[in-house]
């Protein structure tokens, strides 16, 4: 063994924009070391990686909160392996992850399912594919991979982790991507907009301050960006050159029929589309910005996203389906959605896909069946542990992606975190 003792990751706290919650990871060996870190109750790998040249990871960990894990470690010089099991603590809690100098290592006695030199329990660590001798199909064995230094997992993504992280003023609480560019609304201090053509290197190229508080943000096809102001009403900002962006269009709440601070706002082709505290939904020409169609859903409305032609409108308690297509609005379906809204942090959030909305309260997400949009219902309803929801958004068929804080109150250093969720079954949660 090389150890090379108390050796650790620093602390690192991403706040707003990314929310991400580093947590410290002590580790102790040489460069050659694998190490994968498992949900027990899943057996899902939370994070996967190889030790740098010091003998520790380059990034952070995304844990869950009371969640049993357990920290695996390959030795490739001697062939060892070693498991360490940990519990994480309450949310907000600062955490160190076990050391791997405490980790016991043994010889694996699993087998060699596909005969290309590393067990089963190598390839779980390693992440290469326990019935295929050759993962990445470069014509070399795995095992014989890791003899000779290679990587048997050449252009493949098995490595998870944060891969960047960028401070914003204020607290961000919406966000939107396109093509290589994404904007964050952060509340008091305006809207930001960052170009991400580097990936690993996202750089901010315009700053706009808002005359209300930006909660919500779209992008549009026109180099403009959408912005529900609050107080400021709907705005739309002028980006084409990023550092003189500004506004060139204000509708304030006085203009709105019913009124109402504007909490959210959607856009699809030459259509911007908003929502109010007063539980007024409304519809706005892009080009020549006018209100064209307004209506009130009598319940404050917390979050609008176009799917399938219709508008879903999280409102009040409930989730309101809206036609649209055909002039003034027509409300075809509305059903109740339980649990708390977390009008701390101002709103809650709604995301619809798969002919499924995703209702998210303080504590959770509720799922609702919209595949009929007249009768929406209820699929699953739930309550976690967390408190401090905000949203969730679907990556793919499978994950889903959520912001969440460590407390309702959104008063803690820690609170801006991301957690990935099985979203595959929308009636499991």
């Amino acid at each position: 063994m090389k150890y090379r003792p108390n050796a650790s990751l620093p602390v690192a706290l991403g706040r707003h924009t990314f929310g991400i919650l580093f947590l410290p990871l002590t580790l102790c060996c040489s460069a050659n070391d694998f190490f994968v870190v498992e949900d027990i109750l899943t057996g899902d790998a939370v994070r996967r990686g190889t030790t740098g040249p010091e003998g520790i990871p380059d990034n952070g960990i995304i844990l869950m909160p009371n969640t049993q894990y357990r920290l695996w470690r390959y030795d490739s010089d001697t062939g060892l392996i070693g498991t360490k099991d940990f519990t994480t603590p309450d949310p907000g809690s600062r955490f160190r992850i076990p050391s791997f100098l405490g980790i016991e290592v043994r010889i694996t006695d699993t087998p060699d399912s596909d005969l290309d030199g590393l067990p089963d329990e190598v390839e779980f660590i390693i992440g290469t594919q326990m019935t295929n001798p050759d993962t990445d199909d470069d014509g070399i064995l795995d095992g014989a991979e890791i003899e000779q230094g290679l990587d048997p997992l050449d252009g493949l993504n098995v490595q998870t982790g944060i891969i960047a992280s960028i401070d914003v003023p204020g607290e961000a609480k919406d966000v939107d991507a396109l093509n290589e560019l994404i904007v964050t609304a952060n509340g008091a201090e305006g809207i930001t907009v960052f170009n991400v053509f580097n990936g690993m290197d996202p750089t901010i190229v315009a700053q706009v301050d808002t005359p209300g508080d930006a909660r919500s943000v779209a992008f549009t096809g026109l180099q403009r960006i959408v912005v529900g102001d609050d107080d400021g009403g709907v705005l739309i900002i002028d980006i084409s050159d990023p550092p003189a962006s500004r506004i060139i269009h204000q509708i304030s709440p006085s203009n709105i029929p019913g009124g109402g601070a504007v909490q959210t706002v959607e856009t699809i082709g030459d259509l911007i589309f908003f929502g109010t505290t007063n539980g007024v939904v409304g519809t706005i020409e892009l080009v020549d910005p006018k209100i064209l169609y307004t209506k009130d859903i009598a319940a404050p409305v917390h979050d609008v996203q176009v799917y399938g032609g219709h508008l879903y409108a999280y409102a009040g308690n409930g989730l309101s389906v809206l036609d649209y297509l055909k002039g003034p609005f027509e409300e075809l379906g509305r059903v109740e959605s339980a649990g708390t809204i977390n009008t701390t942090h101002g709103r809650g959030g709604l995301f619809v896909g798969r002919n499924v909305a995703y209702l998210v309260h303080a504590k959770g997400y509720n799922t609702f069946d919209v595949s009929d949009p007249r009768n929406p219902t209820n699929i699953a309803t739930n309550s976690l542990p967390q408190d401090g929801w905000k949203n969730i958004a679907l990556a793919n068929r499978n994950l889903g992606v959520a912001a969440v804080g460590t407390n309702n109150n959104f008063n803690d250093p820690l609170n801006e975190n991301i957690f990935i969720y099985d979203t595959s079954d929308p009636s499991v949660i």
